[in-house]
C-alpha cells in the first residue's frame, strides 16, 4: 500500500500533525497520539520543550505530580496533594503553623471540630477560646503521620486541648 504524503498507520489514517503543524525553525517537531510537541535545542519559542524531559525523574514527592512548565526554569512544576507543599511537595503543612495564621480557614475548621468534638465529650458548651490549639501553657505538637496534632499539656492539666486541670487526691 502506498502512503499518502502527511499521513501513516497501517490505513494511512493517522495525520502526521508535524506536516500540518509544524515548529518553529530549528526545532525538532515529535507526533504524539494526542498532538505533536517541540524540541529545541536551547531555543526559546513558547511552544518549545526541554530536549529532556524533566518529569522523567519523578521529582515530585508524597504523591504530588509533575507537570511541564515553559516559564518554571526547572522546566516542570509539581502539583501537591492535600497537605502538601514545597517546590517538590517535600514539605507536610503543620496544623501547628497554620492555626498561628489568624484568620486561617484551616484554623476555624479545626477550632469547630475540636469544640464539637469537647461539646460530645463533655456534654457542655463551653466557650473554648479561639486563639490557641493548645490551652493553659501547653505545646502543640504536629501528629507525625496524620494532618492533626495533640498539645503537650503542663502536669497539672490534661485534655485534647490542656483543658482539664488534674485533681491530685492525696491518700
Amino acid at each position: 500500500m502506498q502512503m499518502i504524503l502527511g499521513f501513516f498507520g497501517e490505513y494511512c489514517n493517522h495525520s502526521n500533525v508535524c506536516l500540518r503543524e509544524p515548529c518553529a525553525p530549528g526545532a525538532e517537531c515529535v507526533a504524539k497520539l494526542a498532538g505533536r510537541i517541540c524540541i529545541c535545542n536551547g531555543g526559546d519559542h513558547p511552544e518549545c520543550y526541554p530536549e529532556n524531559d524533566p518529569c522523567a525523574m519523578s521529582p515530585c514527592l508524597n504523591g504530588g505530580e509533575c507537570g511541564r512548565s515553559l516559564t518554571n526554569p526547572r522546566g516542570f512544576i509539581c502539583s501537591c496533594p492535600k497537605y502538601y507543599t514545597g517546590t517538590f511537595c517535600e514539605q507536610r503543612l503543620s496544623v501547628c503553623a497554620l492555626a498561628e495564621e489568624e484568620g486561617s480557614s484551616l484554623m476555624r475548621e479545626t477550632f469547630t471540630m475540636t469544640r464539637r468534638n469537647a461539646e460530645q465529650s463533655e456534654g457542655t458548651n463551653n466557650a473554648m477560646p479561639e486563639t490557641a490549639l493548645c490551652l493553659n501553657g501547653g505545646i502543640c505538637v504536629d501528629h507525625p503521620k496524620l494532618f492533626t496534632y495533640f498539645c503537650d499539656c503542663p502536669k497539672e492539666w490534661t485534655g485534647k486541648r490542656c483543658e482539664k486541670r488534674v485533681i491530685e487526691v492525696r491518700l
